[in-house]
């Protein structure tokens, strides 16, 4: 919490800073017409130059190659040029210029305070969101857990960066006991890890979102094929969106982005049991085949 919190202020102090920036040239490029007036005078009154060095009357400016008609000339044609290019006009053409410029670091620091100001927000809704979960259904919540991020075995790419977990919630879903709690991934990113324990045990699987093959690597094939048939999870020629997840043993894990409204809370839960359902479901209806199968007078008598 400590770490999260002098990083908001690091990033907000930041913004500031960029924005002062942005401010500082807005303000400096900012001028009226009567101030673009007396720099024009002023700067038409600066010493002529050619090539840095200061020009007297009778001075002649020597360029060569290409352009030299534009850099060189007598000192009343090097004069006039000067003074020509400090026009008011020109300079409110300039000034416009650096208008443009400063809107990059303003935007730039907006963005950055609205991350902040956003993530202040959803930090203090989380825990009241998550509280309010638990108080309405019976639940218990917990501030914060010391090892359960480390020990809830979540799967790549959302592993834990810390043990600590915040946010807990414990109970039971349509007879289905769950942990749901907040944790920071390896980037430091917020996530939302829900915890189901099964009643049955499963072997090792690990369906991937967003991908044409919807198994990691380490999937048993005979598992995927299961998947396929039980679940409909098959690869295909195209990226699709599945609900990602990971299960072994008793345990099925989902890791989504940080919620904090109890309402999202709960339909989150309730899709990471149904998805528990099905796997019992499609556990118990193979393990049901297998014994018919070994029985007398079954497929394989």
């Amino acid at each position: 919490m400590v770490h999260t919190l002098t990083r908001r202020v690091v990033v907000g102090l930041i913004a500031i800073l960029i924005g002062w920036l942005g401010v500082w040239l807005l303000d400096s490029h900012w001028k009226s017409d009567a101030e673009l007036q007396a720099e024009s005078q002023r700067r038409s009154a600066e010493p002529v130059l050619c090539d840095g060095k200061v020009m007297n009357p009778g001075d002649v400016c020597m360029a060569f190659g290409k352009g030299a008609a534009e850099r060189g000339g007598t000192y009343d044609e090097m004069k006039a040029k000067h003074v020509a290019a400090v026009q008011p006009d020109d300079l409110r053409a300039d000034d416009l210029i650096w208008r443009f410029v400063a809107a990059v670091p303003l935007l730039i620091s907006a963005a950055l305070l609205i991350s902040v100001i956003v993530a202040f927000v959803v930090a203090a809704r989380v825990p009241a969101g998550r509280r309010a979960l638990a108080a309405a259904h019976g639940w218990t919540y917990e501030r914060k857990h010391p090892t359960l991020a480390g020990d809830a075995g979540l799967f790549a790419p959302y592993v834990a960066g810390r043990n600590e977990a915040s946010d807990v919630v414990a109970g039971e879903w349509k007879g289905f006991p769950f942990l749901i709690f907040s944790f920071r991934d390896t980037s430091s990113t917020e996530k939302a890890a829900f915890r189901v324990t099964l009643p049955i045990a499963l072997p090792f699987m690990r369906v991937i979102d967003s991908s044409e093959h919807p198994f990691s690597s380490d999937t048993d094939p005979g598992v995927q094929a299961w998947l396929g048939m039980k679940l409909g999870i098959v690869p295909t020629k195209k990226t699709v969106t599945r609900m990602a997840f990971w299960a072994q043993d008793d345990r099925l894990v989902r890791v989504v982005s940080w919620q904090s409204k109890p309402s999202t809370i709960e339909a989150e839960l309730d899709a990471t049991v149904n998805l528990a359902e099905r796997l019992v479901n499609a556990a118990m209806e193979t393990v049901a085949e297998a014994e018919t199968r070994d029985r007398p007078g079954g497929q394989n008598s």
